[in-house]
């Protein structure tokens, strides 16, 4: 009886520490979260394979990556690796392992985790319809131009992007900006339907509110209305910790990071500076689906449009 007691114990112990190394080795995988380009993936047993959103790279698999690609990893369900080459590279699983950051993620992997659990296709399916009909129920405030902002916005940085929905045969846009009291600041043309506002200007230097104005460049009567952004501390003492925080572990270089960032003054109901971290995304590494779809359902999400142009 005693020797079939230690037997039954032993065999739960090694069933038990079986268990937990497999599930350790199927957590230690890469899983493909964004592709560009023609990049390849061949386990052990196949031929190269396209890689799809969602493969799996494990232990002797190899990845090939194409010149001017790029191809973002999640590695242990947490870690983020990015490649980026202009030429075309091919990588063994066991180099892969190597680029995985070695210092805790903290923060970087919290709102990481958010902004993938946003982008799952379900999550996107579930919310696209909810998303429309806010859009239709909200009354933007302005008719002719409207800016992807709050009509009373703040902003956390010195840099902002602030971008319209283009108007058809729109020969261009005027924007003005303005003191608090209407005094103007500066007028200035644009053929696309975005600008950017650096609160670095010298002519805008120091001051904490400005009004922004958007018009036709040839029917001036078509316009926005007006728009003031307002920056707030940067010493707000919550919000530097975080971002320096968020900053000491994110790579400067990585779009992914902007993305990060962009969820992070998002949950801080920062929304001008969400934006523009998506803009900087894109022109960082432009064509790739992920970060344009990531953008659209961030304006989506706030109300602000269904598409972009």
């Amino acid at each position: 009886m005693k020797r079939l007691l230690i037997f039954l114990l032993l065999t739960f112990v090694m069933s038990t520490v079986y268990d937990m190394t497999w599930a350790q080795v199927q957590d230690d995988y890469f899983e493909v979260i964004v592709s560009k380009g023609d990049n390849f993936v061949r386990t052990e047993q196949n031929e190269w394979e396209k890689v799809k959103i969602g493969t799996g790279i494990f232990t002797g698999d190899e990845l090939k990556t194409s010149a001017s690609g790029y191809v973002a990893l999640l590695f242990g369900k947490s870690k983020l690796v990015e490649l980026k080459h202009i030429q075309p590279k091919t990588y063994k699983f066991e180099e892969l392992v190597d680029l995985v950051p070695k210092l805790e993620q903290g923060l970087a992997t919290q709102f990481l985790n958010y902004l993938l659990s946003k982008m799952a296709p379900e999550s996107r399916e579930a919310n696209r319809n909810t998303y429309i009909q806010l859009i239709a129920a909200t009354e933007r405030g302005h008719e002719g131009i409207a800016l992807f902002i709050d009509t009373n916005a703040n902003l956390y940085s010195s840099n902002a992007v602030i971008r319209w929905d283009p108007s058809k045969n729109a020969g261009g846009y005027v924007v003005t900006l303005k003191h608090i009291f209407e005094d103007v600041i500066r007028i200035f043309d644009t053929e696309k339907p975005y600008f950017e506002l650096d609160f670095n200007d010298e002519a805008i230097k120091g001051k904490s509110i400005v009004i922004i104005n958007v018009s036709l460049k040839n029917d001036i009567e078509t316009a926005s209305g007006d728009y003031a952004i307002q920056r707030i501390d940067e010493t707000d003492a919550e919000i530097s910790s975080k971002l320096k925080e968020l900053e000491s572990v994110l790579d400067p270089e990585s779009p992914f990071s902007h993305l990060i960032i962009a969820e992070f003054f998002e949950q801080n109901e920062l929304l001008l500076d969400a934006l523009t971290r998506y803009e900087y995304a894109i022109r960082q590494n432009p064509g790739v689906d992920y970060f344009n779809d990531a953008y659209l359902e961030f304006l989506m999400r706030n109300k602000y449009t269904d598409k972009i142009d």
